[in-house]
């Protein structure tokens, strides 16, 4: 049995190292095995010639490159080590693009992110919509960007609306929560009559925390007599001493419920409901999808 022949070209890359590749294979590029610089395989300018070592295999880019020494005339065609460089600006300029594109997928995701928080802050409601909305402007911008298909590209965009709409929970919660706390503790220039009721109730509850009934059932059903109790006593202070009381009690009050580990469970609690995470997932899938050219027909 004899082996099958097929056609090889021979060629030199400019470090010295002579090689020879399937004649199949002209036109693509290929890594040099010895000094690594990416070459383009000439076509009609080296000669083709016959190689009965080399397999039948469809050829590859780079495993094709073997150093081999050419028989004695065989054509040798110079291929240059000038796509180095070339590739090199490739490289440069893929990062500078997809830094473009991080840059406006995040104006996008903060874009959308105030848009959120102005919505709930004058509307006093949350529309799931606008968070779906963050994660298409992020993914718009990455697209817009950075021009490229890519994983890459997908993931940065779902990280930058994910930013975008915790930083907008972040802003809808602080807002609600600072507000909240003013609305239960009256002000230092408010009525009398409304601090009275106000150091009326916490000292009601000071009552039943010093009886040590903390069961929330245990302590609405004695609330009403408390309640009486605590009206008793407020009735026996003058208006310096209620104020007095009302700061301190308003400051307890602030410190208790604005504690780190009260606010994180109240945020979680508050802004991360079934509902908030379905359109949470959503925005982000969205943004991944876009980013990551999923709407655009590949070729």
């Amino acid at each position: 049995m004899t082996d099958t022949v097929i056609e090889t070209i021979a060629l030199k890359c400019i470090c010295g190292t002579n090689m020879r590749v399937r004649a199949a294979a002209a036109g693509k590029r290929a890594k040099c095995p010895t000094c690594g610089a990416i070459q383009t395989i000439p076509g009609s300018a080296a000669a083709p010639m016959p190689n009965p070592a080399m397999s039948v295999q469809s050829p590859r880019d780079l495993s094709d490159l073997v150093p081999l020494e050419p028989p004695p005339g065989a054509a040798i065609g110079e291929a240059r080590c000038a796509d180095a460089p070339e590739t090199m600006a490739t490289v440069v300029t893929s990062l500078g693009t997809f830094a473009l594109g991080t840059v406006l997928s995040g104006v996008g995701a903060a874009i959308g992110g105030v848009v959120w928080f102005l919505v709930v802050y004058y509307a006093n409601f949350e529309v799931g919509y606008i968070a779906w909305g963050i994660g298409v402007l992020a993914g718009l911008g990455m697209v817009f960007g950075h021009k490229a298909h890519t994983t890459r590209a997908g993931v940065t965009a779902a990280g930058m609306a994910a930013l975008g709409i915790i930083g907008a929970k972040v802003a809808i919660f602080f807002c609600l929560y600072t507000a909240f706390l003013n609305s239960i503790t009256p002000a230092d220039d408010s009525g009398i009559n409304e601090q009275r009721e106000f150091v009326t109730g916490m000292t009601a509850e000071k009552i039943l925390d010093a009886r040590g009934i903390t069961a929330d059932e245990k302590r609405e059903a004695q609330w009403d007599s408390v309640y009486e109790e605590a009206t008793e006593r407020v009735q026996k202070m003058d208006d310096d001493e209620v104020r007095e009381k009302c700061r301190t009690y308003g400051d307890d009050l602030r410190a208790s419920m604005g504690g780190k580990e009260s606010m994180t469970a109240a945020f979680v609690e508050s802004q991360f409901t079934a509902f908030d995470l379905l359109w949470f997932f959503l925005a982000i899938g969205s943004a991944f999808k876009i980013g990551r050219g999923a709407t655009v027909k590949e070729t």
